[in-house]
């Protein structure tokens, strides 16, 4: 068994930090996969928002893998 003390220098070892960016174009090709949530990030409940479809397609071209989440509180046939 590891100790605490390897175990704290394993996870320094591989601590992540945060990168902002301004696209996923920027991080297309690290990933072979993404989450995407829809409300507030694909569309505002009316419609599309900006880039979202293009960015949506440029994913599917390039072969990504994605999965598309909602965590609004109506039922499928109730949400437009």
């Amino acid at each position: 068994k590891a100790s605490a003390a390897q175990g704290s220098a394993q996870a320094e070892e591989t601590k992540m930090t945060t990168r902002m960016i301004e696209g996923v174009s920027e991080i297309e090709d690290t990933f072979d996969a993404f989450i995407l949530d829809q409300y507030g990030v694909m569309h505002n409940g009316a419609e599309a928002l900006p880039g979202a479809l293009e960015c949506f397609d440029s994913l599917l071209k390039a072969g990504k893998k994605l999965v598309v989440l909602s965590n609004t509180s109506r039922r499928a046939k109730d949400a437009t």
